[in-house]
């Protein structure tokens, strides 16, 4: 009934900003709002938090947003396509504005194949 997903990362992930240490977050939270057979209607917010050691413009910043969002399953695989409303802030400069965004996210469920490796 609240599908939500969450993920982060810390390291030298980009190798063109050599030595630049950077942190990013991500939580996306939704409600099934409404059913249509095996397609969902997902209300949801989101926020995306980076920090880098360099204080790169780009890489200091919060996205949040909000949107609606359909979601389906295709046998291991998941499709939502959706649209939002995003407000970017970066922490540097002290700029900000807000967008929309149109969007098709395409996922494998990890759980067919943690399955198979832990029995």
């Amino acid at each position: 009934r609240f599908p939500g997903s969450t993920w982060g990362i810390v390291g030298h992930t980009v190798p063109v900003e050599r030595g630049n240490l950077i942190a990013q977050m991500y939580v996306q939270q939704g409600y099934i709002a409404r059913r249509f057979g095996k397609t969902a209607l997902i209300p949801y917010g989101e926020v995306t938090y980076s920090r880098d050691s360099k204080h790169l413009e780009w890489e200091n910043k919060t996205l949040e947003g909000v949107g609606v969002k359909y979601v389906r399953p295709l046998g291991e695989m998941y499709v939502d396509v959706g649209t939002g409303m995003m407000h970017e802030t970066r922490f540097i400069s002290h700029q900000s504005g807000m967008g929309l965004k149109v969007f098709m996210d395409v996922s494998y469920s990890w759980t067919g194949v943690f399955g198979r490796w832990f029995r």
